[in-house]
């Protein structure tokens, strides 16, 4: 078993990207994320989908955003330091036209969407934790909101679509990829565990 950190490194399907963040991009977009927390804090913004606000997700998910914008190579609008509100950005896409959707991997590998995600909205969905992310597909929200992957796993929230990573199109379908960063790794050590899989 190859290990990353100390986890075990799962790969979840044998056509993704990965992008191993360096010590900085991953320290910027933890302390991004905790910016994001605190204005939304002050504009007095609620949690959706009776969530709670949980910081540890909101790092991981600002990470995702980070490795995602560094393989596709569109704009990441959470670091828009041209507008005013710079952080917050509840309802627009994430990085280019793309919605960025975070799990940790393992068995937590469906991406999700939500009644009010647009029909038309492209999301992808970025698996992984600590500095290693691995993009593992994307759908349009039209082609997630069927019944087979309808589901409540959380009665205290509401139904959402849950699609397996197995099901995505392949991150390599999606415009814009660069080729030379479609694995991009900080160590030589990652690039053999990833590249041997």
């Amino acid at each position: 078993m190859k290990w990353y950190g100390n986890k075990p490194l799962v790969i979840h399907r044998p056509d993704s990207v990965f992008c191993e963040l360096t010590i900085d991009e991953w320290e910027q977009s933890g302390l991004m994320a905790v910016r994001r927390v605190a204005q939304s804090e002050r504009a007095g913004l609620q949690e959706k989908y009776g969530a709670t606000r949980d910081m540890v997700h909101e790092i991981c998910s600002m990470h995702a955003e980070n490795a995602a914008q560094i393989i596709i190579g569109e704009k990441w609008h959470q670091h828009d330091r041209d507008a005013t509100d710079l952080i917050v950005n509840p309802k627009g896409p994430d990085v280019g036209n793309l919605q960025v959707r975070q799990a940790a991997g393992g068995r937590n590998n469906s991406l999700i969407v939500r009644p009010n995600d647009a029909d038309s909205a492209v999301f992808l969905l970025v698996l992984g934790w600590h500095r290693l992310y691995e993009l593992a597909g994307w759908f349009r929200g039209s082609e997630a909101k069927h019944q087979v992957y309808k589901c409540a796993p959380d009665p205290s929230r509401p139904a959402a679509w849950m699609v397996p990573c197995s099901k995505l199109h392949p991150v390599s379908t999606l415009p814009g990829v660069r080729e030379e960063l479609r694995h991009r790794f900080v160590t030589t050590k990652v690039q053999e565990m990833v590249l041997s899989k």
